[in-house]
């Protein structure tokens, strides 16, 4: 399978102000090795890549889709928009496998929320309707690799 992973990290620099959204591509059997892959690749970049990662210190995972074959008429991946707050800029983002009825976005899930194949990853392709949004204040997530 084709997978595509949006991250983001802010860094040093004015953290409150600056996101960096970074696009990754690999293919994979499956989200898991998908991820393992993307973290290697993220480390390598963090040690190799000069200034790319300057001042970063959590790189966080905002989506991830995949397919099975790349689609001929295009798919829109995610949906991504950066908005000021009174505690700086805040990043709403959705993942929308758009175009290719074969694309599927993942969420992660909790062991103990018990998913399907007990891989780590919930098939998000249709929205639930018992899924409502959770209270802003509470919400918070873990960052996918920390550097040091």
């Amino acid at each position: 399978m084709l997978f595509i992973a949006s991250f983001s990290y802010s860094d040093d620099y004015e953290a409150e102000e600056n996101y960096v959204l970074m696009p990754c591509v690999v293919s994979a059997d499956d989200p898991q090795q998908a991820l393992d892959r993307l973290s290697e690749l993220l480390q390598h970049a963090h040690d190799e890549a000069d200034g790319l990662f300057s001042g970063t210190g959590e790189v966080y995972l905002e989506s991830l889709v995949g397919m099975d074959d790349v689609p001929e008429d295009g798919l829109i991946v995610q949906w991504q928009k950066v908005v000021p707050s009174d505690d700086g800029l805040v990043l709403l983002s959705s993942a929308l496998p758009y175009g290719n009825p074969s694309a599927v976005s993942y969420e992660f899930a909790d062991d103990t929320e018990g998913t399907d194949e007990d891989d780590g990853f919930d098939d998000k392709a249709e929205p639930d309707e018992d899924d409502e949004a959770e209270d802003d204040d509470d919400a918070f997530m873990e960052p996918f690799m920390t550097f040091e």
